[in-house]
């Protein structure tokens, strides 16, 4: 991280601390830094963060100072604790702090995006809170307001949200801005400042808790909190979804109090969990669901389609654009908008996505004006994402703008025992008219399953296909009961093989009865049963008897 303390005349006015990787300074409201000063450029410098360290580029057109006397040509690196000059008024220093981790609790926004939610999913926990602000005017008239949109502004205007009748304050004073993680507040170029906590500010983030001074009045920001618990829920069923694990039934209920928020919701797990199911649970249960769910897998898409794809683009615009089309925005308008494999998605377009996700304005290919299109979004990825921003292949504010409210799903091989409520519900699924004998269900948790529930679909398919060839030759044997010896294709099933006989039959259930009673001691049930331990072992493993988990 980066702390940046900025002077005017020489005097500290303002401290930045930043996790950001690129700041910029300048005379322009999208500046990081606003510097008001007619000697300053709209981007009057670009800071930004390399191996090496900070690299500080001149965008301006009179130039930067450093050392009294000298001139930055184009660029020059950083250097702790040095001051460098910003036309006639402003300098800066910069510190380097230590790096904040990726994970800290994020802030999301409800239907009123000043409903913040802190999410803390291993503890299970919510925090909701509403900002507010509050004060009294000059007749001791007291005022309490709650933001109930992105910005609130400021100023003696009477189109101000918070107006107040003063010749200490300007028409257009200052103003709150919520960008989906923090608030922060702007002074508008008034006349006589505005200050936090009694510093004077051009633009900074604001406390869950401080007081903003404009003229002669004092507004109180504050946001409240309510805790709320994320509890497991009862059933083993939830949305397309089946589990008897802990962690998916508290994943179930993460996901019913994420899709009543309008939060970008972001979905990581490996490829085959199920992330376009939670993402379809997340728009069905949200207040857009009389509205389309779109999807886009980003990984599938050529590079050079992705963007009309995703804005769509006008007729003529390029080779082959014989006639106007609709992006995926534009058809999710008011819906949700799925971005699957979202780490794979072309750096140049990240920041044209970041901008959308920002404004709400999408352009079309080849077209003058924008479209407004409220969505939201969905995205996920099997990527580790924050291991991608630190490697510089993915945008950090775009990360920090997407993942929002995370939602991780395990691996098959962290919840094998879902095995006996995942296979009937997914041969009823298939339309698949089996029932899987004992021995298939404890001969598949031998199995990594690397491709997880979408594995598990196909493995079934095949293991119907495989009953049907063997059964072929003999219609009597039709039972519909899928056995080991149709699986034969995994090597989890390679030594396994169905008793036959009565004998073996008998010797099965006899074994297993002594795991039992043993409590699964291989060497205890080969003493009870006065048998080596080598030929027990390959028996265990033959018929594929292991400690099985109660439904």
């Amino acid at each position: 991280m980066l702390t940046l303390h900025l002077y005017r005349f020489g005097e500290r006015i303002q401290s930045l601390t930043t996790d950001k990787n690129v700041l910029k300074l300048g005379r322009g409201f999208d500046c990081d830094l606003v510097l008001h000063d007619p000697t300053i450029s709209r981007t009057h410098c670009v800071l930004s963060k390399k191996e090496s360290g900070w690299l500080l580029e001149d965008s301006s057109k009179n130039g930067l100072m450093y050392d009294g006397d000298k001139k930055i040509e184009e660029r020059l690196r950083l250097e702790t604790g040095k001051r460098y000059e910003l036309g006639r008024l402003f300098s800066f220093e910069i510190e380097n702090v230590k790096p904040a981790p990726l994970t800290e609790p994020t802030l999301i926004t409800t239907l009123k995006p000043t409903q913040l939610i802190s999410l803390d999913e291993e503890a299970g926990k919510m925090r909701i809170g509403t900002a507010e602000v509050s004060g009294q005017d000059l007749q001791g008239k007291s005022y309490k307001k709650n933001l109930e949109s992105g910005a609130l502004s400021i100023g003696s205007h009477e189109s101000s949200d918070l107006r107040f009748n003063s010749s200490e304050i300007s028409q257009f004073h200052c103003r709150i801005d919520f960008n989906g993680k923090d608030y922060i507040l702007s002074d508008l170029n008034s006349t006589n400042g505005s200050l936090i906590d009694g510093v004077s500010i051009l633009k900074a983030k604001l406390p869950a808790k401080t007081k903003i001074t404009v003229g002669p009045f004092e507004i109180f920001f504050q946001i409240q909190e309510t805790e709320i618990d994320i509890i497991p829920k009862n059933s083993n069923h939830f949305m397309g979804m089946v589990s008897q694990h802990p962690r998916m039934k508290k994943t179930f209920s993460l996901i019913e109090a994420i899709a009543s928020t309008e939060a970008p919701a972001f979905i990581s797990g490996e490829t085959g969990t199920g992330k376009e199911l939670v993402a379809k649970a997340i728009h069905t249960l949200s207040r857009r669901y009389h509205s389309s769910f779109v999807a886009i897998n980003c990984a599938a898409l050529p590079k050079d389609l992705v963007e009309s794809e995703l804005f769509g683009h006008e007729k003529g615009s390029f080779t082959g654009a014989a006639q106007t089309r609709i992006g995926a925005f534009e058809a999710a308008n008011k819906g949700s908008l799925f971005l699957d494999e979202i780490a794979e998605l072309d750096f140049s377009l990240q920041g044209k996505l970041l901008r959308v996700l920002e404004t709400g304005e999408v352009k079309r290919v080849g077209a003058t004006m924008p479209i407004f299109s409220s969505v939201r979004i969905i995205s996920a990825t099997h990527k580790d994402l924050k291991k991608e921003v630190l490697e510089g292949r993915f945008r950090e504010d775009l990360y920090y703008r997407l993942h929002i409210a995370p939602i991780s799903l395990p691996p098959l091989r962290e919840r094998i025992d879902d095995l006996v409520v995942l296979v009937p519900h997914l041969l009823k699924q298939l339309h698949l008219d089996y029932e899987a004998d004992t021995l298939v269900l404890d001969g598949l948790r031998e199995h990594l399953f690397p491709g997880n529930i979408r594995e598990l679909k196909n493995i079934l398919q095949r293991a119907a296909i495989e009953y049907e060839v063997q059964t072929s030759s003999n219609p009597k044997t039709k039972d519909k009961i899928l056995r080991s010896r149709h699986f034969h294709f995994l090597k989890s099933f390679s030594d396994i093989r169905d008793p036959e006989t009565v004998n073996e039959f008998a010797e099965r259930d006899r074994i297993e009865q002594a795991m039992k009673q043993m409590n699964f001691s291989q060497s205890k049930a080969a003493r009870l049963l006065g048998m080596p331990l080598s030929t027990l072992n390959d028996k265990v493993h033959r018929y594929a008897i292991v400690r099985r988990i109660a439904s």
